[in-house]
């Protein structure tokens, strides 16, 4: 069965999912998260060599992915 990342959940590299959500699916009484979901800046964001992609954004593809 696929993964799914639910809102408040914490990306590998550190980040935390926020919004949007689903308002009516819900994993161990979270709401799932939507692709295209923000997350927080990964803990690296302003360090050099940290890539841009880390210091927050919206989801893409892997948002089944935590």
């Amino acid at each position: 069965m696929p993964g799914a990342s639910r809102i408040g959940d914490i990306l590998g590299p550190g980040g935390v999912l926020t919004a949007p959500f689903s308002p009516d699916v819900f994993v161990n009484g979270r709401p799932v998260a939507l692709l295209g979901c923000i997350y927080t800046p990964h803990p690296c964001c302003g360090v050099k060599g940290c890539p841009p992609t880390h210091c927050g954004g919206p989801t893409g593809s892997l948002a089944s992915v935590v």
